[in-house]
């Protein structure tokens, strides 16, 4: 998968968002906060550049041709600390999916630093007519607000669906819906 088209899967599909601090109970970060934190955290899934090797190989007509590429990939935060990538990359060039995890550690962004581990699966779906693209996460993460030092444990769970339909959304990310928070 070319950078491209995974920094435009990771802009649809990566949410973090609300907090709780682990010393003052649950801190909700607001609607606009969360944007802002998914939108970050996206980025440095772009900035990671995973790629898949191109293969370069005719395939007769009515075989077809499939490859799994071994993702791993560490990167240096923007502000410090670091994103560490593991997993598996099964793209097409018509057909993104991969299944990635990353660790942050002290990962730093504009507004955020992020530790923890996150999960995301993207699986992508075709038929004749529509297509789709779904991207499952999984993760804890501890987000802190670098602004004004809260901080907080972040539980992320959820499934975002792109297609000829629109977007559709459930999960939480913190304790907020994800189809408030990053679908609009």
């Amino acid at each position: 998968m070319n950078a491209r088209t995974f920094a435009a899967l990771a802009a649809l599909a990566l949410p973090l968002a609300g907090c709780g601090d682990s010393i003052t109970g649950p801190v909700t970060l607001s609607a606009a906060d969360t944007k802002l934190l998914y939108q970050e955290i996206a980025t440095t899934f772009s900035r990671a550049e995973l790629r898949r090797s191109a293969l370069d190989v005719t395939v007769p007509k009515g075989f077809s041709l499939s490859a799994v590429s071994s993702i791993g990939l560490s990167l240096q935060c923007e502000g410090g600390g670091s994103a560490n990538f593991s997993g598996t990359d099964t793209s097409t060039p018509a057909a993104p999916g991969y299944d990635a995890s990353v660790s942050y550690t002290a990962c730093q962004t504009t507004h955020f630093q992020v530790d923890g581990n996150y999960h995301q699966t993207v699986v992508t779906a075709a038929t004749a007519t529509s297509s789709s693209i779904t991207t499952t996460g999984v993760g804890d993460l501890t987000v802190k607000v670098l602004s004004d030092g809260r901080a907080g444990s972040c539980h992320v769970d959820y499934t975002l669906t792109v297609g000829s339909g629109g977007i559709t959304a459930t999960g939480t990310i913190c304790g907020v819906a994800v189809a408030g928070a990053i679908t609009t």
